[in-house]
């Protein structure tokens, strides 16, 4: 309960653990002011022809992948990084967005 009402802007740097996506996404984001900016980071997902794109494997981002598909998903890209490298010794998939929040 120590969350702001409004949120205007939120970082969010993912632990890949489904609990915690769903908790996010049902518990604060109905906190984001309409357009908020959201920051997502480490997720591994990217997009290809304006499909998502997606090697499995963490139950969080199945989920985000799924919410997508059904259009249900309340963010609008901005800005998207993927398929990169963060240093020469990281693999690639290495990746950052901004998105708008829209209130479904």
């Amino acid at each position: 309960e120590n969350v702001h009402k409004e949120i205007y802007f939120l970082v969010w740097d993912t632990d890949h653990d489904l609990d915690t996506g769903k908790f996010l996404i049902e518990k604060i984001f109905p906190r984001l002011k309409d357009g908020a900016i959201v920051s997502i980071h480490d997720w591994k997902v990217w997009e290809e022809n304006g499909e998502w794109q997606y090697a499995g494997g963490w139950p969080e981002t199945d989920y985000f992948v799924q919410l997508h598909k059904e259009n249900k998903w309340p963010l609008e890209k901005i800005y998207w990084l993927y398929k990169t490298k963060f240093r020469d010794e990281s693999p690639e998939n290495w990746e950052g967005s901004f998105w708008r929040y829209k209130k479904l």
